[in-house]
């Protein structure tokens, strides 16, 4: 190209403004620094990478209850291994989480297993579950819960009694009760199942179903074995109560040898009406006894002797004739023993005050 000349005959030169060269190379740095960044790929975080299949499960709208159940696939995305310390619930009666495996290795696969129970709550809902894992990224990940429980008609059951003492009996005695079944719901209650323990019989209802407010009557007895000792028998009642599907009638009572059962009651009777811990796990054990006065003038008891670290409630008490007190005993939980596998042996020496003749 032929540069313009001037004037005078000579070329011209042209001149640039300053810092336009200086424009140029920045430009080209960066077009240099975005072509590498193009060049060199990005690489995965390293570490243990929690990934979900859902992250939120809608209940809709269903009936009080039924126990609903979601699956969810828990998968590890990073090159080691995650673990999942804890599954909490914001509601632990009604939502309940299990994961199939705590240690997820990489590009592994576990499932958790979500329980919602309906017959726990009503209305809207809006509970999470936690997970706690070791992902730097999402220690704690939660999984939304939400939904509206209608509360639908339902049976309810109640017996009487919970309990049935049946004393003191000798080896091979029977004794007969009378089971009363309530329906304190709103819908009808059908019985659908009857199991005894062994020394328990139990006849089979007539009646088919018991309509709300209504009663049924079901008819059991106990025969004692021949070896003496405390009566630990129950019965399992089964209906269609959805809250309380199966109830439990205990069975107390004490075998006694033949010669140790009156065959008429006179003075002071002492019956064990319970034995065994208050709770699993808690090392206390609770005994209950009844005193029964056959005399005719008022028994008091105003304190106790035990030959351990015992507690008897209530004292002072005052038994009229004819009349009974229960008496609770309870050991401490330092006791050298498992509540939920062996009883302990409690003797009492209670003073009683019998009035002047």
């Amino acid at each position: 190209m032929r540069t313009p000349r001037s004037q005078d005959g000579s070329r011209t030169r042209f001149s640039w403004p300053p810092g336009f060269f200086v424009v140029l190379a920045v430009l080209g740095v960066l077009g240099v620094l975005a072509a590498n960044s193009h060049s060199q790929p990005a690489t995965a975080r390293p570490g243990p990478r929690l990934t979900l299949s859902d992250d939120a499960w809608d209940l809709g709208q269903v009936n009080q209850g039924p126990t609903l159940t979601k699956e969810i696939k828990v998968d590890n995305a990073g090159d080691e291994p995650l673990e999942v310390a804890a599954v909490e619930s914001s509601c632990p009666t009604c939502l309940a989480g299990q994961m199939e495996s705590k240690t997820i290795p990489p590009t592994g696969r576990a499932k958790l297993i979500l329980k919602f129970f309906t017959a726990n709550v009503e209305g809207k809902q809006a509970k999470h579950v936690t997970l706690r894992t070791n992902d730097p990224l999402q220690p704690e990940k939660k999984i939304a819960v939400t939904g509206v429980v209608v509360k639908a008609p339902r049976p309810k059951t109640k017996l009487e009694p919970e309990t049935w003492d049946v004393g003191l009996v000798a080896p091979g005695e029977t004794r007969v009760a009378t089971l009363t079944v309530r329906n304190e719901g709103d819908a009808p209650l059908r019985i659908t199942g009857l199991t005894p323990s062994d020394g328990v019989g139990v006849d089979a209802p007539e009646f088919s179903e018991i309509p709300p407010g209504g009663k049924g009557i079901i008819k059991m007895d106990y025969t004692a074995g021949q070896k003496p000792g405390l009566v630990k028998e129950h019965l399992l009642v089964e209906s269609t109560d959805p809250t309380s599907p199966t109830k439990v009638v205990a069975v107390t009572g004490y075998v006694a040898t033949p010669s140790a059962v009156p065959g008429k009651s006179e003075g002071l009777v002492f019956t064990v009406v319970e034995l065994g811990p208050s709770a699993p796990g808690q090392g206390k054990l609770v005994a209950r006894y009844r005193i029964v006065n056959h005399l005719p003038t008022e028994v008091r008891l105003v304190s106790s002797r035990p030959t351990s670290a015992a507690t008897l409630t209530p004292l002072p008490c005052a038994v009229l004739p004819g009349a009974s007190a229960d008496l609770k005993v309870e050991l401490p939980a330092n006791l050298s023993l498992q509540p939920e596998a062996a009883y302990a042996e409690v003797l009492l020496r209670l003073p009683l005050l019998f009035p002047a003749r």
